[in-house]
């Protein structure tokens, strides 16, 4: 029998995430506890109220991969702990960009705790300071005061670090162009981990 794949979140994400997949694998849209029946792996691009889906999910020994942002470090902490509990894979990650990580790359270059990030997004974007800006700040350990969250219409996410003197600044900028970005960056993502994992994952 093949194993059934779930999206949690049937946003722009979860259509995407659903139509790159759906002639590969048996896929199932998750609306509640009540649909994970048969579920081995549990796609999660909703809101932190979905919370007690994933802890329903990883108890009934199924994997969860999420991006979704917004979860404090205690709910994170949690969801590890019960993953391990239950030998399930739980992956959490604020950004699945392809070149996220040459990005943080070039930012630790010039690791600094005077650093200013700012972070765009589309006014739908619920949570601020971003994931991503969150991660920067304590990789870079920056104080989050030192993160400005800024909101418009019809805008992709930009995440950008400042290091400024009284005569020098240096700026690195990280753009989304298309959300697209997301879907390419997830869908190569679970490609290998599929391919790391094999039968634990499908």
């Amino acid at each position: 029998m093949i194993a059934v794949i779930g999206i949690l979140g049937y946003g722009r994400m979860g259509k995407g995430i659903y139509s790159r997949l759906k002639d590969e694998y048996r896929i199932k849209i998750i609306k509640s506890k009540d649909y994970l029946l048969d579920i081995k792996t549990l796609i999660d691009f909703s809101s932190t109220s979905a919370y007690e889906i994933l802890e329903c999910a990883i108890r009934s020994k199924i994997n969860v991969i999420s991006g979704t942002t917004g979860y404090n470090d205690e709910q994170i902490k949690n969801l590890n702990r019960l993953a391990l509990e239950n030998n399930v894979i739980f992956y959490q990650c604020n950004n699945f960009a392809e070149l996220i990580n040459s990005f943080y790359n070039a930012c630790k270059k010039i690791n600094n705790k005077n650093l200013k990030i700012y972070e765009i997004h589309n006014m739908q974007k619920a949570d601020h300071p971003s994931g991503t800006a969150l991660y920067l700040a304590n990789m870079l350990n920056v104080d989050v005061k030192n993160i400005t969250s800024i909101r418009k219409y019809d805008e992709f996410a930009k995440h950008i670090v400042i290091y400024e003197t009284q005569n020098e600044r240096i700026v690195i900028k990280h753009e989304i162009k298309n959300k697209d970005a997301f879907i390419d960056g997830f869908i190569n993502f679970f490609k290998r981990l599929v391919e790391e994992y094999d039968k634990r994952i499908i």
